[in-house]
């Protein structure tokens, strides 16, 4: 019979507990919304002055990133035409290597011709 008891009053005291906690988050949860409602209601065109501000910051930031976008696609359409140009300049340069090394074997002796294959 003690042992109910102890144990209905320590059941007691956590449901009161849970309770309170739950009436102090009600109550929090009702003043906040009164005050937004007071808020909106008592001067409805500050509510819709700052919602047409924080849209307005955010069209800006919009309008940032879009430039930033292009100044950043910019870059890269110039950087890719320099690739390309240095690639056409790498072919080339490579072209001419191969036909100085073929001009070279085709002027070289037999013995120049053997050193030059044994060199690569």
């Amino acid at each position: 019979m003690e042992k109910s008891l102890a144990d209905c009053s320590k059941t007691d005291e956590i449901a009161q507990k849970l309770f309170t906690e739950k009436r102090f988050q009600k109550e929090d949860s009702k003043r906040k919304l009164e005050k937004a409602l007071s808020e909106y209601t008592t001067n409805p065109t500050e509510g819709v002055k700052h919602q047409k501000e924080k849209k307005e910051s955010l069209m800006e930031n919009i309008g940032l990133l879009k430039k930033c976008d292009k100044s950043l696609v910019n870059c890269c359409s110039d950087l890719n035409t320099q690739m390309d140009n240095l690639n056409k300049k790498m072919s080339s340069f490579l072209n001419d290597v191969e036909n100085l090394q073929s001009n070279d074997v085709l002027k070289s002796n037999k013995s120049q011709i053997t050193n030059f294959i044994e060199m690569q």
